[in-house]
C-alpha cells in the first residue's frame, strides 16, 4: 500500500527533481596545460563528492554542490605531484578541496551549462561548465586561467607552465 501512494505523488508530480550522490569511484576530474609551450603536462583528481539535483525539463530546479579532493591529484610524476600539492601551488594543507556550486543550469543549442562558482586555493571565480547528460553521467568540459585562481603564483617555474587549463568532467551518479 505504501508503494502505491509513492507511485501515486510521482505520477501526479512530474516536476519532483532528484538529487543524487556522486559515485567517488567511477568520478573523476582530468587536466591538460602546456608546458613549454609545445609540451602537455595530463593530470587527474579523484573522490569526487556531492550531491547533484538535474531535471533536464525544470533546469531553474536543478543544481549541483561538488567537490573533489586536491589532494588526490596525480600527474604520473611524484616529484611533480608533489611539488603541486605544495604550497606554491594548491596547499593542499590549508586548501585540501575543490568545489563548485551552481547558481543557474540552462540549455542552449543541445547541450546543458552550468553556471556558478569555483572554488579554489581560497579563490572563488564564477564559470561556466558545458555539459552532457546521459545515463546517469554527466560529462563536462571548461577552460580556466590558473592566475585567476593564483595557482602557481608563487612558484619559480611557473613560467614555464601555461596559464589556459582544460578540465574535463566525469560524474557519474549513484543509482
Amino acid at each position: 500500500m505504501k508503494n502505491f501512494f509513492i507511485i501515486i505523488i510521482f505520477i501526479l508530480s512530474p516536476n519532483i527533481s532528484f538529487s543524487n550522490e556522486i559515485n567517488k569511484e567511477e568520478s573523476s576530474v582530468r587536466f591538460e596545460i602546456s608546458k613549454f609551450a609545445f609540451l602537455t603536462v595530463e593530470g587527474i583528481f579523484t573522490n569526487m563528492t556531492g550531491t547533484i539535483t538535474f531535471d533536464e525539463n525544470n533546469l531553474p530546479k536543478s543544481k549541483f554542490e561538488v567537490c573533489i579532493d586536491a589532494t588526490t591529484i596525480n600527474t604520473e610524476d611524484e616529484e611533480r605531484d608533489l611539488h603541486l600539492k605544495s604550497d606554491e601551488f594548491f596547499d593542499i594543507e590549508k586548501h585540501p578541496k575543490i568545489c563548485f556550486i551552481s547558481d543557474k543550469i540552462s540549455s542552449e543549442n543541445g547541450k546543458f551549462i552550468a553556471t556558478g562558482n569555483l572554488t579554489m586555493i581560497g579563490t572563488t571565480k564564477e564559470v561556466k561548465i558545458i555539459f552532457d547528460f546521459s545515463n546517469n553521467q554527466f560529462q563536462g568540459k571548461l577552460t580556466i586561467d590558473r592566475t585567476d585562481f593564483h595557482l602557481g603564483e608563487n612558484a619559480q617555474k611557473s613560467a614555464i607552465i601555461g596559464d589556459e587549463v582544460e578540465i574535463f568532467i566525469n560524474c557519474q551518479l549513484k543509482n
